[in-house]
């Protein structure tokens, strides 16, 4: 045997490094699949996800309820700004290799631009309509590029800027008869409200983030806003779709970090494509399932049942030494796996409940319907599992959402103040949410935008709060599988904020989810009896069966699959019908919602300076640049976290991330 062979029969195979990510959501999804897109990822990683409950997705996770409705967490849709993750979400289904004629067969046929949406403007004591149409370009949201549509350093613009200033007064006098020309007044002082403010603060060469202990509404002004454009719905539409009031209470004044208010109006003017893209069907089948579909095909491990209970530190405490985990259920099979998606119509996606037939405690857990996705849930583990470092991870990625992080880690937070600092700088609040089927199609109940696209329906969030989210999403019925005599003709969803102003009771209070629950359910009847006349104006019992309310829903427009049964007319009367739609507390830790206040920015963390040797974070939480609670911060967050294990994705292959913000080294 020569000298070289050897060496060769001596030479042992490297060890892969075992890589543990914390979470199922976006954050968690993202983050593997960069790792994962790596040439020869195989020979360097090993890579498992724990994830509570039966699904993934986060708060973007979606399931099949009765009739195979599509159920949401809330209203998700894509904007053409969402640079990193349109463009990851193309690699995702190039990848994923459907056959042309299968359900969602590629990125176009997923993905669907929106070029109308409605804002809600107060006027003479009232709420009108205010249409908006966005004319779409010729680039993919996929490319990649970032071109704004305002020429903000151009100097010609900014002294435009600043003759309109000199006028703006009189203008808006001259600008009120008119909707017309009011609603193109506060349009263009906003835009250049932006332009002199970018200029004078020299934020375009400094950077944003100057500016992040800045409330919104002080920058507007400071830079000359008119006050009815800082009140305007061109204004407050990012807020309301960031629910950034504090305690979730929109009787207050709304904050947000000017940082994180400037990064999300400039990004979102430099679409690419439609200013939004709505889903060819649910959240879980347009982009979760393909997710899950491609990193199981890669090779990546998922360990479903699996609810994170505690980081605990080695005794330098710099280092993650172990990983307690609950066990939920067990797997009759545990060789095969848990096989977690349904199909319906060749679509896969999510059940409402676990396959209780693949798990041992599955019978126990179909008596109790016992929901293993709720903290409050009075299921007990089966098993707890500690995984330690050396043995089954090297390197934590850490996805979970920031609402749980005091409730899993205790020990990093008394260890370093700059997670303290963190939990405090950004309080989570909690949404609602609901869908509700109609008889009628949206055009008949008067609330239609007239467009030859199904797709551009209406679609609002700055409507009456605390629910000022609203989306009509007719074209997913077509996903849905209802009786001939009970089909719906149009679906509404509805989200917004839900107040909190004490404290969540402990986990063994086993009713706070009904409790909760029944609180949505008052709210979105108090709102359905209050605010249905302007958004539907033939929904109500004057339009649809004079005389009556003008103002209240006819709830007799419901579908209620229960008209088909024996249940007792009183329970299918009146609101009583509203029991047979979708209503959703989002409450659990995980769920939270993560706001932006001022100050809030340089306590994110960023991916790669968690303050613990192997322990990488990802999440809307942690510092991306767009520092904003959105689908393309979570999905900035994995390429963020992938890049601090692995230098991959290149730092300029991470769109927008600011340049001042990368480690010097």
């Amino acid at each position: 045997m020569s000298s070289s062979d050897t060496a060769s029969a001596g030479a042992a195979t490297p060890r892969r490094e075992k890589i543990v990510i914390l979470g199922g959501g976006l954050a968690a999804l993202s983050t593997a699949f960069e790792l994962t897109s790596q040439p020869n990822w195989q020979q360097r990683y090993e890579i498992t996800m724990h994830t509570l409950g039966w699904r993934l997705g986060g708060k973007c996770a979606s399931s099949r309820g009765p009739n195979e409705r599509i159920e949401e967490h809330g209203i998700h849709l894509f904007m053409g700004s969402y640079f990193n993750a349109m463009r990851q979400l193309k690699s995702l289904y190039d990848e994923l290799g459907r056959k042309p004629e299968a359900p969602l067969s590629s990125f176009e046929t997923a993905f669907h631009p929106v070029q109308r949406v409605m804002l809600w403007e107060w006027c003479r004591g009232a709420l009108r309509r205010w249409p908006l149409h966005v004319p779409a370009n010729n680039r993919s949201p996929a490319c990649g590029e970032v071109k704004p549509r305002i020429p903000y350093a151009n100097p010609l613009m900014r002294v435009v800027a600043q003759v309109f200033k000199a006028v703006q007064t009189p203008l808006w006098w001259i600008s009120q008869p008119f909707n017309a020309t009011r609603r193109l007044f506060l349009t263009f002082d906003f835009a250049m409200t932006l332009v002199r403010g970018l200029a004078a603060d020299d934020l375009l060469r400094r950077g944003l983030d100057v500016v992040d202990e800045e409330n919104w509404s002080d920058w507007l002004k400071r830079h000359g806003a008119h006050p009815a454009t800082v009140s305007s719905p061109i204004a407050l539409n990012t807020i309301n779709i960031a629910y950034q009031y504090p305690d979730g209470d929109a009787s207050v004044a709304p904050t947000i970090s000017a940082t994180s208010f400037l990064r999300w109006n400039l990004q979102s003017l430099a679409f690419n494509g439609a200013f939004i893209y709505a889903f060819g069907a649910g959240s879980g089948e347009t982009f979760v399932a393909p997710f899950y579909e491609v990193l199981k095909r890669r090779g990546v491990r998922f360990e479903f049942f699996n609810k994170v209970t505690n980081l605990r530190l080695d005794a330098s405490g710099q280092r993650i030494a172990a990983i307690d985990i609950d066990i939920q259920a067990e797997l009759k099979d545990p060789a095969r796996g848990y096989d977690p998606l349904i199909e319906v119509d060749g679509l896969p996606g999510w059940p409402l409940q676990p396959h209780y037939d693949q798990l041992v405690q599955g019978d126990a857990l179909a008596r109790g319907d016992y929901n293993l996705e709720s903290w409050w849930t009075p299921w007990q583990p089966v098993a707890k599992r500690t995984l330690e470092v050396g043995r089954d991870f090297d390197r934590v990625v850490f996805a979970i959402s920031l609402g749980a992080v005091p409730h899993i880690c205790s020990e990093l937070m008394a260890a370093k103040e700059s997670w303290r600092n963190m939990v405090k700088a950004m309080p989570t609040v909690l949404t609602q949410a609901a869908q509700l089927w109609f008889k009628k199609s949206s055009e008949e109940m008067g609330g239609a935008v007239r467009s030859s696209n199904p797709y551009n329906s209406l679609l609002t969030a700055t409507y009456y709060t605390p629910i000022n989210g609203v989306a009509d999403l007719s074209h997913l019925l077509k996903w849905e599988k209802w009786p001939v005599d009970q089909q719906p003709k149009s679906v509404w969803y509805f989200c917004g904020m839900m107040s909190e102003h004490r404290p969540q009771p402990a986990f063994t209070d086993h009713d706070y989810p009904q409790r909760m629950q029944d609180r949505v359910r008052y709210q979105v009847v108090q709102y359905l009896e209050a605010c249905t006349g302007p958004l539907l104006p033939k929904a109500t019992s004057d339009a649809y069966l004079p005389p009556g309310d003008p103002v209240s829903l006819d709830f007799s427009l419901l579908v209620d699959p229960r008209d088909a049964t024996n249940t007792p007319i009183e329970l299918r009367t009146g609101e009583m019908r509203i029991d047979s739609q979708f209503l959703r507390a989002n409450i659990d830790p995980t769920e939270r919602y993560v706001t932006s206040p001022p100050g809030s920015g340089k306590h994110r963390l960023k991916a790669w300076d968690s303050g613990f040797d192997n322990l990488v974070v990802a999440g809307d939480w942690i510092y991306t640049g767009v520092n904003f609670g959105c689908a393309e911060g979570t999905i900035t967050s994995g390429l963020l976290a992938s890049h601090a294990i692995s230098g991959f994705p290149r730092r300029e292959d991470i769109i927008n991330f600011p340049p001042e913000a990368w480690p010097k080294s």
